[in-house]
């Protein structure tokens, strides 16, 4: 794919994002609340000196140093902070504005994966504009949290390997950026770069090179995890909070997200809303939501979590805590891994944003056409598709939300692009026009 391609689907995105942040325009407090709490409190905590630190339960006078969340979102947040001032309005911008470049490079970056895996100059020409356009791949940029970055790094990771599949140049370099960004954003990206780097070697004899690949990319983040050992006096790959998130996913109360269930007063109000108070009716409904630690954990629990040392035994006490409970409800389980396989491939009942129409539609017009896609040449599209299928395993086994089916969607882009073009002589055959007669009867076959 030539230069010029690339650089217009990048101005695409660019265009696309920049009109989307004038048009909902985010206040710096809902930019601080798209932050979380976690990655805007250890920014905060990393500007002004005090490491990387978050209270995790205890106390809040004394956070603890933690690895309850990747250190990558934290740290860029962090240093924007430093350059403009703790939670100003400059300071949160300019990280979107950097994320809308990531989001631009994003889309270039999976149009040339869909040239290398697919071979077809139209898919991926046309995912890369599908990436670019895409409405949830744009509002993600407005958001400072893990997501716009994980779509950064998963663009690059098919990019790399496609060009790694093919022998090109720049493709191992390309993988090893993609897998070290990702790990250090989001773990769970591990399941994608293994998935994506066995895939290359297996039928391609490429093991020797892809086993240098994976060093390199252990080495990247031999550091982080030497610093957690340091910190907590155990192996954490990178992050340690699975015991919380497993439990949230999965206690008795659970819904199957860290969320319950959305109230139907607020349904309702992001059902009926229209395009010009939509984004409000989220935002009220986002903050008016119940996390399931509201209900699940009692004063109790809570008093005995603060009592605890640090972070590494708070994380053990949910641990002990979700296998007494599903030693004692073995059929609980299960039934939480169907919940979640029901909200990943349809909607997630927790999250406002899944009620509304245009969500809702322009994901099942998606989910419909790279479904055709998969169906009918599901061999151009198979990596990604594997890649997919990986995401969707992790998610199902331990906790699931809307805005991590993001991801997986982006898997979706080359299939959608695929099944259209596929499509696309059946179209002509079906609407085709049959010539007539003077008559205006049709013509014998």
């Amino acid at each position: 794919m030539d230069r010029r391609t690339l650089v217009g689907i990048m101005g695409l995105a660019l265009v696309a994002r920049i009109m989307a942040a004038a048009a909902i325009a985010p206040s710096t407090e809902s930019l601080i609340a798209s932050a979380h709490h976690e990655h805007a409190s250890i920014a905060k905590n990393l500007a002004e000196g005090r490491g990387f630190r978050f209270n995790f339960f205890g106390d809040i006078d004394e956070p603890d140093l933690t690895s309850q969340q990747a250190p990558f979102v934290p740290a860029l947040l962090a240093a924007a902070y430093s350059a403009f001032g703790v939670e100003t309005s400059a300071a949160l911008w300019s990280v979107v504005i950097i994320q809308i470049l990531g989001g631009a490079i994003g889309c270039a970056a999976l149009a040339d994966s869909a040239r290398t895996w697919t071979r077809d100059q139209r898919v991926a020409i046309a995912a890369g504009a599908v990436a670019a356009l895409y409405p949830p791949f744009v509002v993600a940029s407005l958001h400072i949290q893990a997501l716009p970055w994980n779509l950064l790094w998963m663009a690059l990771l098919f990019a790399g390997s496609g060009r790694m599949g093919l022998r090109e140049r720049g493709g191992a370099s390309i993988f090893v950026v993609g897998s070290s960004g990702g790990l250090y954003t989001d773990p769970i990206l591990a399941v994608v770069v293994g998935t994506l780097l066995f895939i290359v070697a297996l039928p391609r004899g490429q093991w020797r090179r892809c086993l240098g690949v994976g060093a390199l990319i252990a080495l990247s983040v031999s550091p982080w995890i030497a610093r957690n050992y340091q910190v907590h006096g155990r192996f954490e790959f990178i992050k340690n909070s699975f015991p919380y998130v497993f439990w949230q996913g999965n206690t008795l109360l659970s819904a199957g997200t860290d969320k319950l269930l959305v109230e139907d007063s607020d349904r309702q109000r992001v059902r009926s809303a229209g395009l010009a108070t939509i984004a409000g009716e989220l935002d009220g409904a986002r903050k008016r939501s119940r996390s399931i630690n509201d209900v699940a954990l009692t004063e109790r629990d809570l008093i005995e979590l603060a009592a605890l040392p640090d972070e590494t035994a708070r994380m053990d006490w949910f641990g002990k805590r979700i296998r007494a409970e599903l030693l004692a409800h073995p059929w609980h389980y299960p039934r939480m891994c169907l919940v979640r396989l029901r909200q990943w491939v349809w909607f997630d009942e927790t999250n406002p944003k899944s009620v509304a129409l245009p969500y809702r539609v322009s994901y099942l017009i998606f989910a419909a056409g790279a479904a055709a896609g998969i169906a009918m040449s599901w061999r151009r599209v198979w990596p990604y598709l594997s890649a997919g299928i990986a995401l969707t395993l992790v998610h199902v086994v331990v906790i699931t939300s809307a805005r991590f089916r993001i991801g997986f969607e982006l898997t979706l882009v080359p299939a959608f692009c695929q099944g259209a073009f596929s499509a696309l002589p059946l179209l002509r055959g079906m609407f085709a026009i049959r010539p007539r007669t003077a008559k205006g009867h049709a013509l014998a076959q």
